[in-house]
């Protein structure tokens, strides 16, 4: 596989970091996935406190692996690079041939996948930075969606910490009044309630957060059905 040959070519600690960068992008969503979340040095990242954001061997690992996945071809970016995406078929090679040669395992992209949703920058974020925590939990939105009407990356949901993410996204898009966008997650409560069953806890505090957005927005009678 290409992507064999390019992970022969990273030394040892960036091969690590891009075979997670593959897994994770091979199970978030198929239109591809903020490159600040991935690269901590993208351009694109957000750097509200100077003494925060000095690079450590982790964020230029990262940097240098993400670099190197898109000089070979491996990866795609945007046009202006601000989302990182795998070829649709160069992620199902992945995804069928989990564990092969040098590629990641399904529990490394999966673990992959939750460390990369878990960098949204929300609570990091000045208050007034309305428009940069906007993106955050719209992105964070996007993915979350994403994941729950494809086939092969809806088991993230077994997660709690994705779990987490879900009540996330419907707190930050309360709290900035965008209801509009967390009435989106429906295919994720949908998905919460299939992987856990209609009484457990996580699966009637979700449904709750979705009857609120669908209030809302107007949208009594859906608000009603759930």
């Amino acid at each position: 596989m290409a992507v064999d040959v390019a992970l022969d070519k990273l030394g040892g600690d960036e091969r690590e970091v891009a075979r997670r960068q593959l897994g994770g992008l091979a199970v978030l969503a198929q239109s591809g996935v903020p490159t600040r979340w991935i690269d901590p040095l993208s351009p694109d990242a957000y750097s509200s406190d100077l003494e925060e954001n000095v690079p450590d061997i982790a964020d230029k690992n990262a940097h240098s692996a993400l670099t190197e996945l898109v000089k070979m071809s491996v990866v795609q970016q945007s046009v202006n690079k601000n989302v990182t995406m795998l070829h649709r078929l160069q992620a199902q090679v992945l995804r069928e041939n989990w564990g092969k040669e040098k590629t990641a395992t399904c529990e490394e992209a999966f673990d992959a996948a939750v460390e990369i949703l878990g960098r949204t920058k929300f609570e990091q974020l000045p208050s007034n930075a309305t428009d940069a925590r906007r993106r955050e939990v719209s992105d964070l939105i996007a993915q979350l969606s994403a994941i729950a009407v494809q086939n092969y990356s809806r088991l993230l949901f077994e997660s709690e910490q994705i779990r987490l993410y879900l009540y996330r996204a419907f707190k930050y898009g309360h709290d900035l009044g965008i209801e509009y966008k967390t009435v989106e997650l429906s295919a994720a409560v949908e998905v919460i309630e299939d992987v856990l069953g209609t009484d457990h806890p996580d699966t009637l505090m979700v449904r709750n957060n979705l009857a609120f957005a669908y209030r809302s927005v107007g949208r009594f009678d859906e608000a009603i059905e759930l």
